[in-house]
């Protein structure tokens, strides 16, 4: 399979003094994964999105590229990427 790139988007909610991340949300592009940060941003405390490029079929990937960040995030994720 030929390189692919994933559009991430991960918001996260204040919630006993601590940040609870939300479901991961799959984009088709970097603009769109912008617009929806921008849209959940109004409603959560954080909310970051970042690029993969890679084949998948290898597991094979370059670091993420973060596309935007807001509010709260925590520390792991600030790289984007997350927990792998």
């Amino acid at each position: 399979m030929a390189s692919h790139t994933s559009h991430i988007v991960q918001a996260f909610a204040e919630q006993d003094g601590g940040l609870l991340a939300a479901e991961p949300k799959a984009c088709p592009s970097a603009a769109f994964a912008r617009s929806l940060v921008a849209r959940l941003a109004e409603s959560h405390a954080g909310v970051i999105a970042w690029s993969r490029t890679g084949n998948p079929e290898l597991g094979d990937w370059a670091p993420a590229v973060v596309l935007v960040r807001t509010g709260l995030i925590p520390e792991e994720f600030e790289a984007g990427g997350g927990v792998e």
